[in-house]
């Protein structure tokens, strides 16, 4: 069995946090997710990969291992999600819309012009980088606009 390599440290050039597509047992790389997203992701991906200087390099004595990442984030992502949902569902019920197509229209404008600027004014209080605020912005556009579309469907 072949050893498994950690990003950044035996592979010289790449972070702890980049993430590579995998590979096909005929050696084309395929990405999970949309295209459009993987593309933004890789063209924002070394403004914000890299750790601040004030950063602590060594992980707290927490007691577990390296990389885990605990459920409580994810489950408070989907009952955000659940609520946008459900703000977004209102929205279009009191605005009579029904078709998939303006639904969809209404999820992208809730994403682009509600949740990114929000997210865009946190990552500037918070001197993030710009850069990752254009990436999570086109996160919330897109997930915006698939929960319009669906709503809009069904």
């Amino acid at each position: 069995m072949a050893p498994r390599l950690r990003p950044g440290r035996d592979r010289p050039g790449l972070s702890p946090y980049h993430h590579q597509a995998e590979s096909t047992p005929g050696g084309a790389r395929r990405a999970g997710g949309s295209a459009p997203l993987l593309l933004l992701f890789v063209a924002c991906r070394d403004g914000w990969a890299e750790p601040p200087a004030s950063f602590p390099l060594s992980p707290p004595a927490t007691g577990r291992r390296p990389g885990h990442t605990p459920p409580l984030p994810f489950v408070i992502a989907f009952i955000a999600m659940l609520l946008v949902a459900g703000m977004m569902r209102h929205i279009l019920s009191m605005a009579g819309i029904e078709s998939a197509g303006k639904s969809l229209l209404v999820g992208l404008g809730v994403g682009c012009f509600l949740i990114t600027p929000w997210v865009t004014r946190t990552n500037t209080y918070a001197q993030r980088p710009m850069k990752l605020a254009l990436l999570v912005g086109g996160y919330s556009v897109l997930g915006c606009g698939v929960i319009g579309l669906v709503l809009g469907r069904f």
